[in-house]
């Protein structure tokens, strides 16, 4: 059960359970709400309803292959092998 706040609630009330959020916010997305809005506040508006539109889990497992558990061995380039050896450049 989800407790809200008189605050949350009162927001609720005046934004029709956020769907005037929603809408700003896709408006503003799409370069709707103002014909001189930046493409910053365009993301912004994107972000904003990727984060809060879209599930999130709480908990993101990566899935590794199974050659990631050599990546501490750093392999050489294969065509151009990396030398240990310090190389002398010349001096001019």
């Amino acid at each position: 059960m989800c407790i809200q706040t008189t605050i949350q609630n009162k927001i609720a009330e005046l934004t029709g359970n956020g769907d005037a959020i929603a809408e700003f916010l896709a408006d503003t997305m799409r370069g709707q709400s103002d014909r001189d809005i930046k493409i910053c506040h365009r993301l912004d508006a994107a972000r904003m309803l990727a984060k809060y539109g879209i599930p999130q889990p709480d908990n993101i497992t990566p899935i590794r292959d199974a050659s990631e558990d050599d990546a501490s061995q750093n392999p050489t380039h294969p065509v151009h092998p990396v030398s240990s050896t310090p190389t002398s450049s010349p001096t001019h």
